[in-house]
């Protein structure tokens, strides 16, 4: 007799997930951070995109460490993902890079690196330690994976209103560091 799993459930220890999935992965993230970040590329230009990216693909190094291994069979099996797959990660990287790059390319990083460990909660491989450490690992589904991503993009929205809003009150104040509005000359 077939023992059901719930759609939420981990991979079976001795399943791997298809060769499509697993080499496709990255372009996904990579895929769901852009469209994450384009919001704010009228204020901030087309490199928090790579910022956005960057964070959403850079934080898969933890399999290698977990496993101890680069070998994708061995990064592709752990029972759980790491710990560093959790939102407080997120959190501190995006307080890090808004004090190092500013307040758009730490939303970027921010959402970028929410957006991929939605993506992760959302399927149905390892647990994910989303809310680590005051909840266990576990998986959310795609219904929350697709909520929450839009509501990062409609978040980077907001921020991209924000600094746009700012930046006209800066420099209609002279001397806010904004640039100065041109004059008409005709």
């Amino acid at each position: 007799m077939a023992v059901r799993r719930s759609k939420n459930e981990a991979v079976p220890s001795g399943r791997q997930p298809s060769r499509l999935r697993v080499y496709s992965d990255p372009v996904q993230h990579a895929l769901i951070a852009a469209a994450v970040a384009a919001p704010l590329i009228p204020r901030a230009g087309g490199r928090v995109v790579m910022t956005s990216v960057a964070a959403a693909l850079v934080i898969d190094v933890d399999h290698a460490v977990a496993a101890r291994s680069l070998r994708v069979r061995a990064t592709t099996s752990l029972p759980m993902r790491p710990r560093s797959h959790s939102l407080l990660t997120a959190l501190g990287t995006g307080a890090l890079v808004t004090r190092v790059a500013g307040p758009l390319h730490g939303w970027a990083a921010f959402g970028g690196l929410a957006s991929h460990l939605m993506h992760d909660a959302g399927d149905s491989a390892a647990p994910t330690p989303l809310f680590w450490p005051f909840a266990r690992e576990r998986q959310l589904g795609r219904r929350w994976q697709l909520a929450v991503t839009t509501g990062l993009v409609l978040g980077s929205l907001a921020v991209s209103r924000a600094a746009g809003a700012a930046w006209r009150g800066s420099s209609a104040a002279d001397g806010g560091g904004g640039a100065a509005p041109l004059q008409r000359t005709a």
